[in-house]
């Protein structure tokens, strides 16, 4: 894939690269297929889809993670660094 085509996926949108992401894998499924019955020879055709398939993988989970932590910053989440654990050390400490 190449790098202007990478920048259109780039504004889409997460239901969108799945759909994208599908329609690559029957691609790639396609492609292998005329490979083993000899119809296609070049081999390379098929990593290239694999390849174009993890790239827009790769792009979907940045996207979601970026959604995720958009969303929690809204909610203003404020939790201890900790995990709240050091209460419950110091708890336990105290009756030892």
């Amino acid at each position: 894939m190449k790098k202007k085509e990478l920048e259109k996926f780039k504004n889409k949108s997460v239901p969108q690269l799945n759909k994208e992401i599908a329609d690559l894998k029957i691609k790639a499924w396609d492609s292998k297929q005329s490979i083993f019955k000899g119809k296609e020879k070049n081999v390379r055709k098929a990593s290239a889809f694999r390849k174009d398939i993890a790239q827009l993988a790769t792009l979907k989970s940045a996207k979601i993670k970026e959604e995720m932590t958009e969303s929690s910053q809204e909610k203003n989440i404020n939790k201890p660094a900790n995990g709240g654990k050091a209460g419950k050390l110091a708890n336990k400490q105290e009756t030892k």
